[in-house]
């Protein structure tokens, strides 16, 4: 059996490891809230937040809601991308979980991609040297081929000449959606 002192000092104990792990789940926090788009106000799903100067991360539901957990300080830098809208930065108070992240919408330019002969595609700033563009309407219309599959191939020999058909070449990867 425990005497008195020995259990007074398990009470201590067991109230300084309370009263010690209060302050170390204090410490992290969580913000959250909506992402919406500018000019209809309407929820936002597929949107990334990020907390800068950290890994921590999340993805909007088709809600247009999230939450980041694990936060540290009493602010957060979030950058907030999605697809079709302008970059948002913005510094908010770590505990606020009723955020209104207004995302403005922005058409993005594509960049050209060429195949180069390597594994990956390239863009047209990243080459070290003169690319030249065909624009298939262009030779179409010109009547130099009658199809895309033409084009790629190479034109048709001339009528008469007997050269051996060039390889056919066959687009990979993923279909277009």
């Amino acid at each position: 059996m425990l005497s008195r002192t020995s259990r007074a000092a398990y009470v201590v104990a067991a109230v300084a490891l309370v009263s010690g792990a209060r302050p170390a789940l204090s410490q992290e926090g969580v913000v959250g809230g909506v992402v919406l788009a500018a000019r209809s106000l309407r929820q936002r799903a597929g949107a990334q937040i990020l907390a800068a100067d950290t890994t921590l991360r999340a993805v909007t539901g088709a809600d247009g809601r999230f939450r980041l957990a694990r936060l540290s300080g009493a602010e957060v830098r979030l950058a907030v991308r999605r697809i079709g809208f302008r970059p948002l930065g913005q510094t908010v108070r770590v505990g606020d979980t009723g955020l209104r992240l207004v995302l403005s919408e922005v058409a993005v330019g594509l960049n050209e991609v060429f195949v180069t002969g390597t594994t990956d595609a390239t863009e047209r700033r990243a080459l070290g040297n003169a690319v030249t563009s065909i624009s298939a309407p262009e030779v179409v219309e010109r009547g130099s081929v009658s199809s895309v599959q033409q084009l790629l191939n190479g034109r048709d020999p001339p009528r008469g000449a007997h050269r051996p058909a060039p390889a056919r070449a066959v687009p990979r990867g993923p279909a277009p959606e």
